[in-house]
This record gives structure tokens, C-alpha cells and sequence, in this order.
């Protein structure tokens, strides 16, 4: 069973957080409204403002007030969100980036042990289940500028901006 929460009228629009028994599990950023369409096609039980899911949304709350995601490490992650292989491998590494910093596909390709595989890292951050926790959003493209991001370029360089990250202050000053 998942529990879900909607975190309303944030920075980046309504936050839909759901948990399982393990731990965080879907974070959808900019949706509408606690929609049953949108909790059908995760196909599980889900009950709506569920102990978990209100506790995990004070986590994203307390990170879109200072942008320290140091937060997130009290935070249980379900091991079903990392997955196993190279996916493992990219998140693992991902998640040793600090807030206010980026890396480029290529660099997290290497840190992740397979230095060409920068599309595959790619790939990987567009299936990313827990936006922010697994900060996809770090990720830039080394030809410059912030990139592409599933919630939209416009979510991920407010998420930059609020961590302060230096390719958005380098932005600012052009």
C-alpha cells in the first residue's frame, strides 16, 4: 500500500509524495490536484494523507525553505527507487553531490564506473522516481547551460537557484 500527500502551492507548484512501507517512494513535482488518475497508474492501495507521506512532505518543506538537502538523509529512501545495476550505481554516486553543486553526465557517468555511458546517465535521471531526494536536477549537460529536467527547465533551475548552484549564479552575472 502507498501513502500519498499532496504539498500544495509550493515553488515548484503541487508536490505529490507517496511512501510505501520502506520508505519514500514517488515524488511528482507540478501536479494538479490529489487526482485518482494519477494514483491508478502506480496499480497499488493507496490511502490519501497517510502518516509517512505527511511526514516525508515536512522534509521537502523544511528543503524548499533553505535548500540544505542534508535534510533528506533522515528521511528513509524504499530501495525499489534506486534499482540494481548501472541505474544503482548513477543514484548511488548522484547522491554524493552536494546541494549547490552540479556535475555533468559524462562526470557522473565516470563516477558511476562507465565513463561513455553519459546518454545512458541521461536516461537514467528521466526514470529518476524521487525528484530532489535523487537530485536529478544537478545534472547538467557539458556543453553548458542547466538542461533538460522531467518537470520542466523551469523547475530545475529554481531548484538550482535555491541551492545557490554556482551555473545558475554564473547565469545571473552574463
Amino acid at each position: 500500500m502507498l501513502e500519498v500527500t499532496l504539498l500544495e502551492d509550493t515553488i515548484l507548484g503541487n508536490i505529490l509524495i507517496a511512501c510505501d512501507k520502506l520508505g519514500l517512494r514517488h515524488v511528482r513535482l507540478d501536479v494538479g490536484k490529489l487526482s485518482s488518475e494519477i494514483l491508478f497508474r502506480w496499480g497499488e492501495r493507496v490511502e490519501n494523507n497517510g502518516k509517512s507521506a505527511l511526514e516525508a512532505a515536512d522534509y521537502f518543506r523544511q528543503y524548499l525553505t533553505d535548500g540544505d538537502s542534508s535534510i533528506f538523509s533522515q528521511l528513509p529512501l524504499s530501495p525499489e527507487c534506486m534499482g540494481d545495476g548501472f541505474p544503482k550505481a548513477v543514484y548511488s554516486a548522484l547522491l554524493t553531490v552536494p546541494s549547490g553543486e552540479t556535475v555533468t553526465y559524462g562526470e557522473l557517468a565516470l563516477m558511476a564506473g562507465r565513463p561513455r555511458a553519459a546518454r545512458a546517465v541521461g536516461t537514467i535521471m528521466g526514470r529518476n522516481d524521487v525528484a530532489i531526494y535523487i537530485p536529478c536536477h544537478r545534472v547538467v549537460p557539458a556543453s553548458g547551460g542547466i538542461g533538460q529536467y522531467g518537470g520542466g527547465e523551469h523547475l530545475k533551475e529554481i531548484l538550482l537557484r535555491l541551492e545557490k548552484a554556482e551555473i545558475i549564479m554564473n547565469r545571473r552575472e552574463k
